[in-house]
């Protein structure tokens, strides 16, 4: 049988993400499943080696950024400011290290396991004529996350070396370690973020699909209603899926079925595998937020009311885009998981309206009510460690006691 080019694989999709996540030593393995290594253990070897010298990095950075904190001796930075200071640091720099860390021992077969089902799942769902456009389509979205925040990466940081940059070899060591950390933590977002998005794509495929196959079953039952309908041709087929003489609907429904059972399962794993990473990121932005906010705001403050100069402005206006640019990953994220879990959940209601279409077979009715059921008894949650679910309704909750303990640290200073 003839293989089909890279460009007709869901590993073509994940490209360009691998090929930024090797360069900060987050993939030792390559992503063209026809690629056959030279040396492999020199190339675990050589990836290992990278990622110990960012661990390295990183730890400088950490005991840099808790060495500053401690020492710092400001009016304005008291003991709860100081604090929200000392977790931010140290939950930014665990999670970039516990990423490393588990990129080269528990999640280094994660993602090539994770691809391996989603190939199983395409070739029950996607048309092989269309793959290419699919995934090309899909790719240019990877593309495209990437230039926007690494981007926005650079222009917030390249605010930071305007503003606070002493000239000092210490000072840009511990910058660079800033922004490798910073960096570390983007790519793990969109690891986890890119498997979501794949999902939610295929969850879509699979209402087309259902739909056409209820559509099929009322025009062989009685074609005059439905004479020119279409349900999305372009994109699905049934060539691969099972079909039998008297119920070749509900065969193809539990196909679909199954198809589900891995989604879940890829959504399952990949919840495990970022589980503790997200959980630090999580507390990262809203420690962070609170302590860049907290300081944008007084120095704004002082500039306006002790007629500071450009370069006072400009060091506020830096701390408040760094507090929007962690809102805005944070808030990205959230959206995902929660468009992801609505698209589940519209999936469900699609099925109950397709019961009731007219002259679909007995067959039929009894694979959708058990798809039904399926879906009703297995719920997709974003779980993040048993702690909370990421949806929207966190966000704005979490966003919200931030603001709340932002108010109630500028009362403090006033008394103070």
């Amino acid at each position: 049988m003839k293989e089909e080019p890279f460009e007709h694989d869901v590993h073509f999709v994940i490209q360009p993400l691998h090929f930024v996540s090797k360069i900060f030593g987050m993939c030792p393995f390559h992503i063209d499943p026809k690629y056959r290594y030279d040396n492999e253990r020199l190339c675990n070897v050589l990836h290992n080696m990278l990622a110990t010298f960012m661990i390295v990095m990183l730890l400088f950075g950490l005991y840099s950024n808790m060495v500053y904190a401690t020492e710092l001796i400001d009016p304005t930075f008291n003991i709860i400011v100081r604090v929200v200071w000392v977790i931010s640091v140290v939950t930014a720099y665990s999670s970039s290290i516990l990423g490393l860390i588990f990129s080269i021992t528990r999640n280094k077969n994660h993602m090539t396991a994770v691809l391996a089902s989603i190939c199983r799942v395409d070739k029950k769902l996607l048309h092989r004529h269309n793959k290419q456009n699919i995934y090309t389509s899909q790719r240019s979205h990877v593309m495209m996350q990437l230039k926007v925040m690494f981007i926005l990466l650079g222009i917030v940081f390249s605010s930071c070396a305007y503003s606070f940059y002493n000239g000092t070899w210490t000072c840009l060591m511990f910058m660079i370690s800033q922004i490798l950390s910073v960096a570390i933590n983007i790519v793990n977002t969109l690891q986890y973020v890119n498997v979501i998005l794949i999902v939610k794509q295929r969850y879509q495929l699979m209402k087309h699909l259902l739909l056409k196959e209820v559509l099929s079953d009322s025009c062989s039952r009685n074609p005059g209603p439905f004479k020119s309908h279409n349900a999305n041709k372009l994109f699905l087929t049934t060539d691969n899926l099972k079909n039998y003489k008297d119920s070749s609907n509900v065969c193809r429904i539990r196909d679909l079925r199954m198809v589900h059972s891995e989604l879940y399962d890829v959504i399952h794993e990949n919840n495990n595998s970022y589980g503790i990473v997200i959980l630090l990121e999580f507390i990262t932005v809203l420690t962070y937020s609170v302590f860049a906010t907290y300081f944008g705001v007084i120095t704004m403050n002082d500039a306006v009311f002790n007629n500071g100069n450009f370069e006072i402005y400009f060091k506020g206006i830096t701390l408040l885009s760094m507090c929007a640019f962690e809102l805005l990953a944070f808030f990205w994220l959230t959206t995902c998981c929660n468009s992801t879990a609505e698209e589940f959940n519209a999936t469900l209601i699609h099925i109950q309206k397709l019961l009731l279409y007219p002259y679909i077979s007995t067959w039929t009715i009894v694979d959708l009510k058990s798809f039904s059921s399926q879906l009703k008894n297995v719920k997709i949650e974003f779980n993040i460690c048993g702690f909370f679910n990421l949806n929207l309704h966190f966000f704005c909750a979490s966003v919200g006691g931030m603001f709340t303990y932002i108010i109630v640290l500028s009362q403090f200073n006033q008394k103070v």
